[in-house]
């Protein structure tokens, strides 16, 4: 581009900041639905009770809005790892027998909540009009809710932070994995109601239901910790912002921004 082009065209640009623009004006033209414009900023990772921005950007063909909301929903997730190891001898024979467990943790949806929520009436939007970006825009602070925090657990730590339902698989996953050998290492007043006997008559080296039972019961946060070489249970949150902006005709647009929750 010349000197003599470049000129013209910036007197152009100036000219039109100057005004309020209708920037969809074609596109209305086109579609024969005029639909409002909005764009939401991003969030950065951040830790419960952060303060972050909630920046809405947004316009319409003559103004049209009749409608704005924000809101935010999210949830908490915690994968839990447990590895044992049980070394013993049994027949003049060495043992190493590893139990591995990773659960992936139910999902806690929290319910939706409000940040934004604006019927306009008139003029309702005015003090969020911004005449350099011919938009309105609305930056609303908003403090992450401590119900977010996100804890990471490992070692024996793990065992002590486990809710009862979870306790209670940990303990049935423990006992499912263990032989009549086993048992007896770890449970030696293992009665013989314990041992599966096969079709000749001779135990199989599995454990009856009875044996799981007892065994399960027997399994006690000390067995647990143990025979535990490493564990880790590590807690991952999610945020995710909604906005929406409607006009008279019902026409509606969206966007939404997602952030992790650090530790």
């Amino acid at each position: 581009m010349n000197i003599r082009l470049l000129i013209p065209l910036i007197g152009v640009l100036i000219f039109a900041s100057c005004e309020k623009r209708d920037v969809l004006g074609e596109q209305g033209d086109l579609t024969g639905k005029d639909y409002p414009f909005l764009t939401l900023a991003s969030i950065p990772d951040s830790r419960p009770m952060d303060t972050v921005s909630v920046v809405a950007t947004f316009w319409a063909v003559e103004d049209d809005i009749s409608h704005v909301k924000i809101i935010q929903e999210g949830y908490k997730v915690g994968d839990l790892s447990l590895n044992w190891v049980l070394n013993y001898t049994t027949d003049s024979i060495q043992v190493e027998k590893k139990l591995e467990l990773f659960q992936p943790g139910d999902t806690l949806f929290y319910p939706e909540s409000i940040i934004v929520d604006i019927e306009n009436q008139g003029n309702s939007l005015d003090t969020f009009y911004q005449t350099v970006e011919t938009s309105y825009i609305i930056n609303k602070e908003w403090v992450i809710p401590e119900q977010y925090q996100v804890n990471v657990w490992e070692g024996e730590d793990v065992i002590d932070a486990l809710d009862p339902l979870v306790l209670s698989e940990v303990k049935s996953y423990f006992a499912n994995q263990l032989n009549a050998t086993d048992a007896l290492f770890l449970f030696p007043d293992s009665d013989s109601s314990f041992f599966e006997i096969d079709n000749m008559g001779g135990f199989s080296g599995n454990l009856t239901e009875t044996g799981k039972d007892s065994i399960r019961s027997w399994t006690t946060l000390e067995v647990l910790k143990t025979y535990l070489a490493s564990g880790e249970m590590i807690e991952t949150s999610e945020i995710n912002i909604n906005a929406e902006i409607s006009n008279q005709k019902e026409i509606s647009v969206k966007d939404e921004s997602t952030f992790e929750i650090l530790n």
